[in-house]
């Protein structure tokens, strides 16, 4: 989420309050109204966002699943072609794919490089479009906290004027 979209919505988050009048209510109903019209249309900017960074999230997943089966095949097809492998190369994960790479030319090295940066790569994308989704949802969390303490007071302020009237 943009920067500067994220002060706004933190600014107009803060209800004013009218510290100098004493014999007043702490916060004027009209800017409490105001606020909770401003709550509404930030609703949508949020979701937004998160339908947004949602669908770049399950983008960047299924490009990284893509490109991991991509290089799960492609040292299958290395190690199809070794002949018979010693049993410590599959001890583990990381001592195959050691294995495969020494047994790989060299125009197959790069392009296991090049398969194993570009997944890096995207996965470093996918966990920042995460922290994205995350904030927003810090601010949706906010928002929805934030508006039903505005109907609250909103709802308090009509009762007080009620018994006044009575």
């Amino acid at each position: 989420m943009r920067k500067d979209l994220m002060e706004r919505f933190w600014k107009e988050l803060i209800v004013p309050i009218q510290e100098d009048m004493e014999d007043a209510t702490f916060a004027n109903p009209s800017d409490v109204a105001r606020s909770l019209i401003k709550a509404r249309n930030w609703t949508a900017t949020i979701s937004q966002e998160l339908v947004t960074a949602t669908q770049q999230i399950a983008e960047e997943r299924r490009f990284i699943n893509y490109n991991e089966d991509l290089l799960a095949a492609f040292e299958r097809k290395i190690l199809a072609g070794a002949g018979k492998i010693p049993p410590v190369a599959g001890k583990n994960r990381e001592t195959l794919r050691a294995y495969i790479r020494s047994i790989c030319l060299e125009n197959e090295l790069e392009l296991l490089n090049k398969l194993e940066e570009t997944i890096r790569e995207h996965k470093s994308t996918l966990e920042g479009l995460m922290a994205e989704k995350e904030t927003a949802e810090i601010m949706r969390k906010a928002l929805e906290k934030s508006t039903d303490w505005l109907v609250q007071y909103i709802n308090w302020h009509k009762f007080e004027l009620r018994e006044l009237n009575n």
